[in-house]
């Protein structure tokens, strides 16, 4: 049998110990939601109204930032030097794929963002 690379030369077959949460297990989900609200401290409060809806304040007070997570997606928009600090570190942070930004399908519905908006 030819050992598997992904999982450092393991046989199929081989019991392993994992150290932190995989994918596709129970605890998984939980494990990513704490670390994204751990992330998310950094700045942003969560809505007492709405549950995963957070804001992001800058320091005069000014909302300058919107975000909440749906099933395996981020949605997120703002402004201003406190908003692109804060999502710059979410990227830095988090591992997500790509990021669609201004124009994207969500939900089958076509997202746009215009200058105005």
């Amino acid at each position: 049998m030819a050992a598997s690379p992904s999982f450092g030369g393991a046989l199929p077959g081989s019991l392993l110990l994992l150290k932190r949460a995989a994918c596709g297990l129970a605890g998984a989900p939980r494990k990513w939601w704490t670390k994204f609200c751990r992330v998310l401290e950094a700045g942003w409060h969560e809505s007492k109204l709405i549950r995963a809806l957070y804001y992001l304040w800058d320091r005069k007070g000014n909302l300058c930032g919107v975000s909440g997570p749906h099933v395996d997606d981020y949605l997120t928009t703002g402004r201003g030097t406190t908003y692109e600090k804060s999502l710059a570190y979410l990227r830095e942070h988090l591992n997500w794929g790509t990021w669609k930004v201004n124009s994207f399908q969500h939900c089958g519905r076509e997202i746009s963002r215009t200058e105005s908006a």
